[in-house]
């Protein structure tokens, strides 16, 4: 079962780029941190292999700002009018 982080304690995350949602959750769901928000299309994760006991602390910190990055480097996808 994975818990959801305190958002207060946690760096800033951008704002869903694809439905707006201005209060996405970061999750540690034992192998993959996973960024998301209300809308079902926008889940961002980063897995990790299936931990042995002798990952360190700065390694699982790695993986999660990993995902913290990718999901507030996201851009929307241009809309269908837009592309010619």
């Amino acid at each position: 079962m994975s818990e959801a982080v305190d958002q207060q304690i946690e760096p800033r995350l951008l704002p869903c780029p694809f439905c707006g949602h201005a209060e996405p959750v970061l999750e540690d769901a034992r192998t993959i941190w996973i960024v998301r928000c209300k809308c079902a299309a926008c889940v961002l994760g980063e897995r990790a292999p299936e931990p042995d006991g002798s990952e360190s602390d700065a390694y699982w910190e790695r993986i999660r700002q990993t995902a913290i990055d990718a999901w507030n480097r996201r851009s929307p996808i241009p809309a269908l009018t837009d592309v010619r």
